[in-house]
């Protein structure tokens, strides 16, 4: 009877040892599971972050070239406006310097 419950407590033992194997083999692959998905997360974040920041990139350049091309033509318009001033004053001066001689 000793023999019997000696027994059933080694094989309780026994199946308790299997049952711990197995939930560390489990708890392992479920680690390295888990830190496969963070790397391909990690992985995914770093392109779309690339991503980002070529669209916004490309967005202020193409902000910066409509800038640039209104200001160049406002520089236009004033230079413009400033060469007539200056042929208007030449013609009178002109005018002027003729009449006097």
């Amino acid at each position: 009877m000793i023999d019997e419950v000696v027994n059933s407590i080694l094989q309780a033992e026994d199946e308790a040892k299997r049952r711990v194997e197995q939930a560390e083999a489990k708890a392992a692959e479920i680690i390295a599971e888990a830190e496969a998905q963070a790397e391909r997360l990690r992985k995914e974040a770093a392109a779309s972050s690339k991503q980002y920041l070529q669209s916004e990139l490309a967005r202020a350049d193409e902000q910066a070239e409509a800038k640039a091309a209104e200001l160049l033509e406002e520089r236009k318009a004033q230079a413009d406006e400033e060469v007539r001033e200056l042929r208007k004053n030449a013609e009178a001066a002109t005018k002027i310097i003729l009449e006097s001689l």
